[in-house]
């Protein structure tokens, strides 16, 4: 199903390496389309957006 999903949802997991396995799942999976985040506060934000960035490209 995941590849037929029109979104996902992101929340910022406890560590770096949970982000990793999440987004290569999504990817391997075939799927490429947005990722929404949330996350509570501008500061938490900006990090899910920085992990994304670092692991979608």
């Amino acid at each position: 199903m995941l590849p037929f999903a029109g979104g996902m949802s992101y929340r910022n997991q406890p560590t770096e390496e949970l982000t990793a396995k999440m987004i290569k799942l999504a990817k391997d999976s075939g799927y490429r389309g947005w990722y929404g985040i949330e996350s509570s506060g501008r500061d938490e934000i900006k990090k899910g957006i920085e992990l994304l960035r670092k692991y979608l490209f």
